[in-house]
């Protein structure tokens, strides 16, 4: 009996040991690469602090907590225009970096989808934002017909109809005194447009007061803190470190049920309602649908689920981004009486150019961008040359839009909301008479895209309906 409870001790005691040496291997292999990141990694001389080089734990902590731009922003206005914030990333906010990084170079740098960006697709078929390079210029050709001159001209109909609706809710509000906020209806309007064009059928946001449910279930639950995030595992913000770390398969275990139904039903949903729409006989309707039907008739046109991809994409990036940009442009027009005056003499003037109210809008997107952090791409082969120092293969590099948008070194008082500075330099006032900005940023233009036409839309009706004094 006793060589059997000594057999079990010895055995209880080798597990124990063998656990031990485990932890301590994995300690020391952590403190190695730790050790090698700080002082042997490539990307070594590199400014930033040690704690970013390290490890990417700094990073995840900063994204999961929602304020990673603003750490990033504190980076840079410490370290400079180039900083390390991982151990194999770097971050820029010069013009010149921004040729070389998003630029039609030879060979391209391709994007990062290691968590670092957008989360893989739904339906696992690449649109425009997933897709590798040698496929990304055949979507551009197919899809390009849709936001031509003319097609921003066959749907400007469609743009219009829902910012007289929305007008006509706000006058509602207006008439009987009654406050409303304003960010929720510039969501309604632009899921509405969105929905019109991308999927066919309006999602009647405005004409319900309401959001629909598919909206509720692409971007419910994204905006929480991390203490939120060990309540609720929180699927939207698990997902960069868990793609990042190659464990995206333990998101059907850590994600709530409710969670990854809501999943599933939007990607149903979705692909019942293209369908319907790529099955109607709809000759008379301009939307993105009948170009891109139209152009996949052609050897590299496109498949069904690549128009359901990229209508998906349509939906987050056609919508939210507008909407933001819109909530933040009134925000700023209406804080700054010089700027409001200007542009309500404009649009109730001969409204001939409209250059104010497109200065307005460009420089609302440098102070509120509604996609404010970087979206990273791999160095190909070897390395190349980043502003003068050569960066090896395969680090990741961007720029941070944020962070370049608010650099004085790209913008005279970069601070200030200042739509002067996006008009002819001849026309900028004396104060500002000094180097234009770098010329990738000073020539940022709005999208060529419904997107583009509804802040403008929006803004010159408001100001001509009413004197928002």
């Amino acid at each position: 009996m006793a060589t059997h409870n000594d057999s079990r001790t010895l055995l209880g005691g080798g597990v124990m040991m063998l656990g031990v040496a485990t932890a301590f291997l994995t300690l020391l292999l952590l403190l190695s690469h730790i050790i090698y990141n700080i002082f042997f990694h490539p990307l070594r001389h590199f400014p930033g602090p040690k704690s970013w080089a390290a490890t990417r734990l700094q990073w995840h902590r900063h994204s999961m907590q929602g304020d990673l731009i603003y750490a990033i922003k504190a980076l840079h206005d410490q370290y400079g225009p180039v900083v390390r914030v991982a151990p194999d990333e770097l971050d820029y906010t010069t013009s010149t970096a921004w040729k070389t990084i998003l630029g039609k170079n030879s060979p391209e740098m391709s994007k990062a989808f290691d968590g670092r960006g957008a989360p893989p697709p739904a339906n696992g078929v690449p649109g425009l934002i997933h897709s590798p390079k040698e496929n990304h210029a055949r979507l551009r050709r197919a899809i390009f017909p849709a936001f031509s001159d003319r097609a921003l001209r066959d749907q400007e109909g469609f743009v219009q109809q829902y910012v007289d609706l929305l007008i006509s809710k706000l006058s509602g509000f207006a008439d009987a005194g009654k406050p409303c906020d304003l960010t929720v209806w510039y969501n309604y309007t632009s899921f509405d447009i969105i929905g019109d064009l991308a999927y066919g059928e309006s999602f009647h946001c405005l004409d319900n007061a309401e959001y629909h449910s598919l909206i509720h279930l692409v971007f419910g639950a994204v905006e929480v803190t991390l203490h939120e995030l060990l309540r609720s595992y929180s699927l939207p913000l698990l997902c960069p470190p868990l793609i990042y770390y190659r464990l995206q398969g333990l998101m059907k275990y850590l994600a709530p049920k409710h969670l990854l139904k809501a999943r599933q039903d939007t990607a149903q949903y979705s692909d019942d309602t293209m369908e319907k729409r790529l099955s109607a006989d709809r000759d008379d309707r301009k939307d993105f649908v009948s170009y891109t039907v139209a152009k996949s008739d052609v050897s590299d046109g496109l498949g069904r689920e690549e128009i359901r991809s990229m209508s998906n994409e349509l939906i987050v990036a056609g919508s939210d981004t507008t909407s933001r940009l819109l909530a933040g442009s009134t925000h700023l027009v209406l804080t700054h009486p010089r700027v409001h005056s200007r542009l309500a003499s404009e649009i109730r003037g001969a409204f001939a150019t409209a250059k104010d109210i497109n200065a307005v809008s460009v420089e609302s997107l440098r102070m509120y961008p509604p996609s404010p952090s970087t979206l990273p791409r791999k160095v190909p082969g070897d390395g190349a040359e980043i502003d003068g120092q050569w960066v090896p293969g395969g680090t990741s590099v961007g720029i941070n839009q944020w962070s370049a948008s608010q650099s004085s070194a790209n913008f005279h008082r970069a601070n200030e909301f200042i739509p002067e500075r996006w008009l002819d330099l001849a026309e900028l006032p004396e104060h500002m008479a000094r180097e234009a900005p770098p010329s990738s940023l000073e020539t940022t233009k709005l999208p060529c895209s419904p997107s583009h036409m509804v802040p403008d839309h929006v803004s010159a009706s408001t100001l001509r309906r009413w004197s928002t004094d």
